[in-house]
This record gives C-alpha cells, sequence and structure tokens, in this order.
C-alpha cells in the first residue's frame, strides 16, 4: 500500500496498491478548487467509495473475489470518468488545469493498483490503519530528537 510517493516505483517485485484515501484527498482538493470545471473528481471519488463498499460486502459474505458484472461495471465507470478528465482538461487553459490533469494522467496510468482493492479483496482501500498504528512512535521519535524510547 502506498502513496505517491515515486521511490517505490524501484520496488519491482511487489505488488502495489495505491491508498484510497490518498487519492480522495486529492481528488477533494481538485474538486474544492474548482467544483464547476473539474466535477470528474468527485464522480471518480465517488466511483472508488461505491467500489469500497462493493468489496467490503464481498469481503463480509466471505467471497474472495467480486462478482465479475460488478467488477466490470465498476472497472467501466472508472475509464469513462478517467477518459471525460483527460479530455476535459486537455482542452481547457487555466492555473487547476496542469494540476487536474496530472491527476487525471495518475489515474489512467496506474488503474491496475489504484484498483487492486476490488481485483484482490484481501488488499484494503486505505493504509489508514497501518499509519495511525505507527504515529506514536514516530511523534515519539520526532520530539525525542529521533530516538524512540519506549
Amino acid at each position: 500500500m502506498r502513496d505517491g510517493y515515486a521511490g517505490y516505483a524501484h520496488l519491482i517485485d511487489a505488488h502495489h496498491a495505491w491508498c484510497g484515501a490518498h487519492l480522495l484527498r486529492d481528488l477533494r482538493a481538485i474538486h474544492d478548487a474548482d467544483p464547476n470545471g473539474q466535477p470528474w473528481a468527485a464522480v471518480i471519488a465517488t466511483t472508488l467509495t461505491d467500489a469500497t463498499t462493493a468489496a467490503a460486502a464481498a469481503r463480509a459474505a466471505g467471497q474472495t473475489t467480486l462478482d465479475p458484472q460488478i467488477l466490470a461495471t465498476i472497472c467501466n465507470h472508472y475509464r469513462g470518468v478517467v477518459a471525460k478528465a483527460l479530455t476535459d482538461n486537455s482542452a481547457r487553459a487555466g492555473p487547476l488545469t496542469p494540476d487536474a490533469l496530472a491527476l487525471a494522467w495518475r489515474f489512467c496510468d496506474y488503474e491496475d493498483i489504484i484498483l487492486r482493492f476490488v481485483v484482490n479483496l484481501a488488499v484494503p482501500f486505505t493504509n489508514n490503519q497501518a499509519e495511525r498504528d505507527v504515529r506514536a512512535v514516530k511523534i515519539q521519535q520526532r520530539t525525542s530528537g529521533g530516538t524512540c524510547a519506549l
């Protein structure tokens, strides 16, 4: 589970998954900055949260994979929104356009790791719990000058 840090790309033997919380944060920033010009950001955020709900329901039912029809619907919605975002932002000028276009390209280029949580139900949507688990240790390190004496 990773965020957008490029340093993870060298881990070629790992099966990467993009943290959904980081993606939703980036989408919210684009949408909040220009809700009328960047509606795709809210639509793909809804697609991701709906996919999260579907994956959680499948896990709760003891399934190891999503129903193929549900997976196909999620992927079709995802790809349609990304295509619209790329088209709209390629033909637009403005201060937010480069950031919106870069985010749309991220969703295009990294579809496999962004949607890993619906393809492999063992993968969570977010790594927030892992980050919370180490937060106390990192705060202790920061306040004690880099050492941790727990």
